[in-house]
C-alpha cells in the first residue's frame, strides 16, 4: 500500500492537453454564443418596453412597429435590416380582444470549418390595456 503512494506523480502531459482542448473549445463556443444570447435579451427587453409604454403612443400597429425599432436602435440591435425585412419579423396579431407583438427571425454565427450556430427566436408578448 505504501509503495502505490510513492510512485504516484500526478497528470501526464496527455491528460493536460486535452484538458486544454476542451477549455478551448469551451471558450470558442462561449465567444460565439455570447452575442446571439446579448441579441436576444435585448430583443426582449425591446419587446417588454414596447407593452409597457403608454396606450397613446403604441394604439396602431406602425405606432407598435415604429417604438419597436426604436426600441430596438436602443438596445444595439441591428440585425433586422431594412424595412421590409422588419416587417416580416415584427408583427403585431390580434386574437380575439387581446394584441400581441411577435417576433420571429433566426440569427446564425459560424463556429468553425462546416458548423454554425443558430438561434431561433419566437417570442410574443401581449400588448394589455387601452
Amino acid at each position: 500500500m505504501n509503495s502505490k503512494l510513492n510512485n504516484q506523480e500526478g497528470m501526464g502531459v496527455l491528460g493536460i492537453l486535452i484538458i486544454f482542448i476542451m477549455l478551448g473549445a469551451f471558450f470558442l463556443f462561449g465567444l460565439r454564443a455570447f452575442p446571439l444570447y446579448t441579441e436576444y435579451f435585448s430583443v426582449k427587453q425591446a419587446m417588454s418596453s414596447v407593452a409597457a409604454a403608454k396606450y397613446e403612443n403604441r394604439n396602431s400597429i406602425i405606432k407598435v412597429r415604429s417604438l419597436m425599432e426604436k426600441n430596438l436602435l436602443i438596445n444595439n440591435v441591428y440585425s433586422f435590416g431594412d424595412s421590409k425585412v422588419r416587417k416580416e419579423r415584427i408583427k403585431v396579431k390580434k386574437e380575439g380582444s387581446k394584441r400581441f407583438l411577435t417576433v420571429k427571425y433566426s440569427i446564425s454565427e459560424h463556429l468553425f470549418d462546416k458548423l454554425d450556430l443558430t438561434l431561433r427566436v419566437d417570442e410574443s408578448i401581449e400588448l394589455t390595456g387601452k
